[in-house]
């Protein structure tokens, strides 16, 4: 997810993904600067890849209240394993 506003905390995402459906525990990070504000930038992991398709169709493109909008896309694969990737659907 990019595009979060500087007081974006993990329980604003939270907040924001979990009506779309179950998340890992601890499955949501919002990315901080070492001031404690938010650098924009953050994560979510679904238990379901279906939940995760609904939030990036919903989200993306979502205006926040400060103006900025919501990039939300599906994480890029990785070199680990694919049954771990299917294990963890996950959106940046």
């Amino acid at each position: 997810i990019a595009g979060l506003p500087i007081d974006t905390t993990d329980l604003d995402l939270y907040k924001i993904f979990a009506p779309f459906g179950a998340l890992f525990p601890k499955g949501v990070r919002a990315m901080l600067h070492p001031d404690g504000t938010c650098k924009g930038i953050g994560f979510v992991n679904f238990l379901d890849s279906a939940c995760l398709e609904a939030a990036v169709q919903t989200l993306n493109g979502t205006t926040m209240p400060d103006g900025t909008v919501l990039v939300v896309k599906l994480k890029s694969p990785t070199s680990a394993p694919a049954e771990t990737q299917e294990e963890q659907p996950a959106i940046e």
